[in-house]
């Protein structure tokens, strides 16, 4: 693991030290605009009904960046998944890219917006799913994509 986070002196890993409890792996199930949406946070610590989500990233990312944006929808997924199932509060949400050692925070105090978009999301792919469409959308996540040498929205 990288340097950062067994650092003493890091506000991540003090809070972690500091915390009342603590999960590692945490599988959930969550109900959302008629979809059943299963994941499973890496790291979930807090004190009482207050949490702060970890999620480790092995890709390269320069934390500030596109990288961390791109998973935005994922974390958002955690909170709302950490307020509905398991009914804490989340306080914190933090990617931490291992590879460069780099720490990010994502806004953690909007869950409503959060349920939205996410709900929005996924009625979308229902619908997709209901009418057999799957329309691409290229973008960074292209370049990650095992179809992308017979992708016609890249001009394959």
């Amino acid at each position: 693991v990288s340097k950062s986070i067994v650092n003493l002196e890091d506000p991540l890993y003090a809070d972690l030290v500091a915390a009342e409890w603590a999960e590692s792996e945490l599988p959930f199930s969550l109900a959302i605009a008629g979809c059943v949406l299963r994941g499973q946070m890496d790291k979930v610590w807090g004190r009482g009904q207050s949490a702060c989500l970890l999620d480790f990233k092995t890709e390269a990312g320069d934390g500030a960046g596109a990288a961390a944006r791109d998973y935005a929808l994922q974390m958002q997924a955690y909170a709302v998944a950490a307020e509905d199932v398991f009914g804490w509060r989340v306080e914190r949400c933090t990617l931490f890219f291992l590879e460069p050692g780099t720490v990010y925070d994502l806004p953690a105090d909007d869950v409503a917006g959060a349920r939205a978009a996410l709900g929005a999301v996924l009625a979308e792919l229902a619908r997709a799913r209901a009418d057999g469409r799957y329309d691409p959308r290229p973008g960074r996540q292209c370049f990650r994509c095992a179809h992308r040498a017979v992708c016609h929205r890249l001009g394959r």
